[in-house]
């Protein structure tokens, strides 16, 4: 019993690890590269509106765009004023609203808390998110199967156990247990 509790444990925080880890495992999933039935049920999210830190600006993004760009992506960098949460939400979305089509929000330090604020925004779909991160996860469990621990969920809002739903749902075909 041991043995299997330290195995656990290994897989759990080999696969933890989310930040920024995210933006680099999304980007072959994001382009287009999955086969045509999985396409269907998780549309191409084409444009990434990326939100510096509170100590960067937006040229923090620099080596990151082109990378971005480089898999077919529409990428935009959020200069963001720092004056006020109030201010770097409405600089948020305002790229926003300049997309055609969803959006993908990825932010680093304090911008957490501004596209948490501007993904409310009707473009950053909830339904474009959960593939976003389905597909996530489902890129980790392809290159080693994956156990994904989601703790306390008797505490859990409604957006999270949603989304755990969207994941039973359309997650198939991968070594992935949730």
């Amino acid at each position: 019993m041991n043995h299997i509790t330290s195995l656990l444990r290994g897989i759990i925080r080999t696969h933890v690890v989310l930040g920024l880890t995210f933006t680099a495992a999304i980007l072959p999933l994001l382009a287009g590269n999955r086969p045509a039935s999985e396409t269907a049920a998780a549309p191409t999210v084409r444009n990434v509106v990326l939100v510096h830190g509170a100590f960067a600006d937006g040229s923090s993004w620099a080596k990151v765009i082109p990378l971005l760009e480089a898999k077919g992506l529409h990428v935009t960098a959020v200069q963001n004023p720092l004056s006020s949460l109030a201010d770097d939400v409405a600089a948020t979305k305002r790229a926003i609203a300049m997309q055609e089509g969803p959006v993908i929000l990825v932010g680093h330090s304090w911008a957490g808390m501004v596209i948490s604020e501007a993904g409310n925004d009707p473009e950053a779909a909830r339904e474009e998110n959960f593939a976003a991160w389905r597909a996530f996860l489902e890129s980790l469990a392809e290159a080693r199967p994956s156990v994904f621990v989601f703790e306390d969920l008797h505490w859990a809002d409604d957006a999270l156990l949603a989304f755990l739903e969207h994941l039973a749902d359309y997650a198939q075909g991968v070594p992935m247990l949730v």
